[in-house]
């Protein structure tokens, strides 16, 4: 979809640079650079945001970047058939955090999880490491209709049936279980780092399953 925008965007010349841009900068965060990959620069992770039966795009903020968050979408597929596949994501190293979700739970219902994600150095909807030349499956992410409770959902089968069907099978060999940072759980400077600190104790309303 990021393509054909950039392919119409160019034949109506009716987008401006900047819109150009931002769509190029967007679709290649689906794009994997071996090269890349191999000098530990960048990481693929399997992430995803589902509410209402229907998956969602989010938006990931890179911790201690002055860049503005990235809109992603961690399946794609048919809502018609339910048929949704994973999309790997390629981010570079470092640790991210949720900085906004907008969940349909239904034709008529639309709410928002907003930002800022991170508040007083703590995550409030959850976030995850990105490691270079690694192939992480972090999860689910499950809202609530009442949008009090997340979950997070492992999903590991599912990811591998999605990636025998794509241009990089040979990711199945690589995937490992990536963390989810709870809600709560701090972000600190460590060795002139930013690092996260996992939340000891579960919140009430959010669970790992």
């Amino acid at each position: 979809m990021r393509i054909l925008f950039i392919v119409l965007c160019l034949l109506l010349s009716s987008c401006t640079v900047i819109e150009i841009a931002k769509a190029v900068k967007e679709s290649s965060y689906y794009v994997f650079n071996e090269k890349e990959f191999e000098e530990k620069k960048k990481g693929v992770v399997f992430f995803a945001v589902r509410g209402g039966g229907s998956y969602h795009p989010f938006f990931l903020k890179k911790i201690g970047s002055k860049s503005a968050s990235m809109e992603l979408e961690g399946k794609e597929g048919s809502i018609r058939y339910r048929d949704y596949i994973y999309k790997y994501i390629v981010l570079e190293s470092g640790f991210y955090y949720l900085d906004k979700v907008i969940v349909e739970t239904d034709p008529y219902s639309i709410f928002y999880l907003p930002t800022p994600g991170l508040k007083n150095n703590k995550l409030v909807y959850g976030g995850f490491e990105v490691k270079g030349g690694e192939v992480l499956n972090i999860g689910l992410l499950e809202v609530s209709k009442k949008k009090e409770t997340f979950e997070i959902i492992e999903e590991t089968e599912k990811i591998k049936q999605d990636l025998e069907k794509s241009h990089h099978p040979e990711f199945i060999q690589k995937l490992k279980r990536g963390k989810f940072f709870m809600p709560g759980s701090s972000v600190v400077v460590q060795d002139g780092k930013f690092v996260l600190i996992d939340k000891e104790e579960t919140k009430k309303n959010f669970l790992v399953k």
